[in-house]
């Protein structure tokens, strides 16, 4: 990532106040919910223009979403927590991150847990690895795609969507 792309601590306290704000609006939030995300943009707007920040809004002081119903357990509550550190990275290419952790859970009416969800930087560094994977699948698949593509552009009377659908290919193409 190119340095000029990090938000400054200032401008990422703007947009986490301007997210509040939104979500509030919306009736998404909870007000003490609202009131953990403003905390924190103020501490980051303090940190005026760095470009190496952090943030956290743990579990205890949890983002909770407005309960919504679910057919299958009643009344949810979506929750989320996050811990953030970024720093600029020592070349181009490189993602930010210092600490990335972020966590969301279903809650029921009870008070019990549902489901969970969560990424982390040990995560994504996993998934970069598939993605020297995904490129050689691109490689074998795609060229095929195209070639269909330019032929519908070129004269053949089928539109691009039925020309790249997979059940209406047969093995000779």
């Amino acid at each position: 990532m190119n340095l000029a792309n990090i938000p400054t601590a200032r401008e990422m306290g703007t947009k986490l106040g301007s997210l509040s704000r939104l979500l509030f609006r919306e009736k998404l939030i909870q007000s003490r919910s609202k009131n953990f995300i403003d905390e924190v943009s103020q501490r980051l707007k303090a940190l005026k223009l760095a470009k190496s920040w952090g943030y956290t809004i743990n579990e205890s002081k949890s983002i909770d979403f407005v309960p919504i119903k679910d057919k299958k357990l009643g009344h949810i509550t979506p929750r989320v927590y996050i811990q953030v550190a970024v720093s600029p990275p020592e070349k181009d290419g490189i993602p930010p991150f210092t600490q990335l952790n972020s966590t969301i859970e279903v809650i029921d009416s009870i008070g019990d847990l549902q489901s969970r969800w969560h990424i982390d930087l040990a995560e994504i560094k996993y998934q970069e690895r598939w993605l020297d994977l995904i490129y050689v699948a691109q490689q074998l698949c795609y060229p095929m795609y195209i070639e269909r593509i330019q032929n519908c552009l070129v004269g053949q009377r089928q539109s691009v969507l039925n020309a790249v659908w997979a059940t209406e290919w047969n093995t000779t193409n």
